[in-house]
């Protein structure tokens, strides 16, 4: 039985390196999930993908990467009728990240029914999906399929909220809310806390009969919700260079702890324990630029070393 499962997107960050008025950009492998997937690849679990690129360089290069990244991409579709989709992630002076794409359509919200081959599901122990594969179908109708296919299964969300990748604000909370239904790990920054809920008691509310909830803070760290209780901790201070894909790497630290725990009887030192480390990891790769090409720099003993 392998690790993980990610649906979704595979892209090209295009991350500013210069700034004279007009920004030179460089090409980074990308995407929330495949973020997420090469950390827990990293970390030396059995993990793969689920997309869709174009038959394109991009596409190809995509491919090539997250293959040599040590995750399976034997069902990592190439499709010559669509164009690999492309964001372009402008930075402020403190490193924060805003983003543009090019998806009108992208390779990845072309992911069909069709594409899917669920023997391949049933082969993993958790199915992880994000916010970006809710905003446009085919891929949404195809997810929502999955999802049900998979209920039984350990499924873990990342609410990875992108404003500007959605036609109606309505449509965000009613899928989202839909997806958070299925799903029993769940992942959300502190503004998608108050943009989902409101305030931190209704998220709560809302979210307490999932089996564990992560809630980014950014640079002052991260909450976890278990079982009702709610824990705090502090960030790791760090020169930042570039926060894209911290929270996907966040994330993957965090499952990479829980594969190795029992989630329904998790004890306040393991709780501590995951949650630090996630924030370790998420700070190391903040020191360095792009998401992808920053996990290395991430200690494989990290998981070992509290």
């Amino acid at each position: 039985m392998k690790d993980v499962l990610a649906f979704g997107e595979a892209l090209i960050d295009f991350l500013t390196i210069d700034d004279d008025g007009y920004p030179l950009l460089k090409a980074n492998p990308g995407g929330a999930p495949c973020n997420f997937l090469t950390t827990l690849a990293h970390f030396n679990k059995d993990v793969s993908f689920c997309g869709k690129v174009g038959d394109d360089g991009f596409g190809h290069l995509l491919y090539k990467t997250l293959k040599d990244q040590g995750i399976d991409v034997s069902h990592m579709l190439i499709d010559d009728r669509y164009f690999t989709t492309l964001a372009f992630v402008l930075l402020d002076q403190n490193g924060d990240r805003s983003f543009s794409f090019a998806r009108k359509p992208g390779a990845d919200m072309m992911y069909e029914k069709g594409d899917i081959d669920y023997r391949f599901i049933d082969d993993h122990k958790i199915i992880y999906f994000g916010g970006v594969s809710l905003t446009k179908s085919p891929i949404r109708d195809t997810l929502f399929d999955v999802l049900e296919y998979a209920k039984e299964k350990l499924i873990a969300f990342d609410f990875n909220l992108r404003l500007n990748l959605w036609d109606d604000e309505d449509d965000i909370k009613k899928l989202s809310r839909r997806s958070i239904e299925y799903a029993d790990i769940v992942k959300l920054s502190d503004e998608e806390v108050t943009f989902m809920y409101g305030d931190l008691d209704k998220a709560k509310k809302a979210l307490k009969d999932k089996k564990i909830v992560f809630i980014t803070l950014g640079d002052k760290g991260a909450m976890t919700l278990y079982k009702g209780e709610l824990y705090r901790y502090e960030g790791q201070k760090v020169d930042v260079v570039d926060t894209t894909g911290a929270g996907d790497i966040f994330f993957g630290t965090a499952i990479s702890k829980l594969l190795d725990k029992d989630i329904d009887n998790l004890t306040k030192a393991d709780i501590d324990d995951i949650a630090i480390t996630a924030i370790k990891a998420s700070a190391i790769s903040c020191k360095y630029e792009g998401g992808i090409s920053s996990i290395s720099k991430i200690p494989n003993d990290l998981l070992f070393d509290l």
